[in-house]
């Protein structure tokens, strides 16, 4: 196998460089690739993350993945880009160059989940995924697209539904079964599909900052889905009370009918009935409750708070016609 100008041979584990094939806008850029063949043959799970630059604990899941690998017990291959999208990550901010651009319709679209498989003549954001797709992805028996939103909302898993089994075992307590036939939105899940590599997406919240519980639902993720692969041996770990959603799926947003400070009474990932109290908004003048926030409906509380752009900082003071929170209905995995 060749990665960029890397032979990967059974058995190495290695850390290494993609590049750009030239100069876009004045600028050349090189990816971090980390490699671990195993002794024995066998499929080939590629990740990438860090398309994003305020999506960081993918990163450091990969890191801690990668570093419990043993090659010599390994049958078959992990290849992963931990820093898909190094320009962005250093300016700390979503895209490069400008972020605002994905909510600006006068504006050129620099989200680099817009542009696979990439342009080896394109901008510098287009020949980077261009490199990563031909010298990771493409090479992959099953790819992996770490991202990470909000914490004010749960971490979700989703694939299209031939490949939904990847979205169960990768272990969150709730998956999406999605249909990606026909959408060509250059996103790297659906550019996967429409090329024949079966995969798996996945949001490890929080961002701008690595977190614990983030790191660790990637880490499980990519652990489980190199024990289903059988690329290493181990137990898959899957909830108990595992549940998922159709991209169809029935959701409620809850809205504030009057401005007023949030004050959350339930918490994402708690089961709620129809009629049961999930916050409340608090009078910024007279500091009486102005309005109560209940469930419509039963279902899995998957949000709550007002979700702003990347850009800008979350806020407990809504306004009215804001969403408060989102409820969507489950079903048993």
């Amino acid at each position: 196998m060749q990665v960029g100008t890397l032979e990967v041979k059974p058995g190495m584990k290695t850390r290494g460089f993609l590049e750009t094939p030239g100069y876009a806008n004045a600028l050349k850029a090189r990816v971090p690739v980390l490699i671990a063949a195993g002794e024995k043959p066998g499929p080939t799970l590629s990740v990438v993350t860090g398309q994003h630059g305020r999506e960081l604990n993918g990163m450091e899941a990969v890191r801690r993945v990668f570093d419990q690998l043993e090659p010599a017990t390994m049958s078959g291959t992990f290849l992963a880009v931990p820093v898909a999208n190094p320009l962005a990550v250093r300016l700390r901010q979503q895209d490069f160059s400008d972020e605002l651009a994905r909510y600006l319709s006068t504006c050129r679209n620099t989200n680099m989940n817009r542009v696979w498989p990439g342009n080896a003549e394109g901008n510098v954001i287009e020949q980077l995924a261009y490199t990563i797709w031909n010298g990771i992805v493409a090479q992959a028996d099953c790819a992996v697209d770490l991202h990470g939103w909000t914490d004010l909302s749960l971490g979700l898993v989703w694939a299209d539904e031939r490949e939904r089994e990847l979205a169960r075992v990768f272990g969150y307590g709730i998956y999406m079964v999605s249909q990606y036939a026909g959408r060509h939105n250059h996103n790297l899940d659906t550019t996967c599909y429409d090329n024949g590599i079966p995969s798996v997406t996945a949001e490890l919240p929080p961002q701008n900052v690595v977190h614990e519980d983030g790191i660790c639902m990637g880490v499980r993720g990519l652990t489980n889905l190199l024990i289903h692969l059988g690329i290493v041996e181990g137990t898959v770990e899957i909830p108990e009370d595992q549940v998922y959603i159709m991209s169809d799926h029935v959701e409620y947003q809850l809205q504030a009918e009057c401005e007023g400070l949030l004050v959350p009474v339930l918490k994402k990932g708690d089961m709620v009935a129809e009629g049961d109290l999930i916050a409340q908004i608090v009078s910024l003048e007279t500091m009486e409750v102005a309005q109560e926030v209940r469930s419509p409906a039963q279902g899995l509380l998957y949000n709550v708070g007002f979700l702003r752009m990347e850009a800008l900082a979350h806020s407990s003071i809504l306004f009215g016609g804001e969403t408060v929170a989102l409820v969507k209905e489950v079903l048993k995995a």
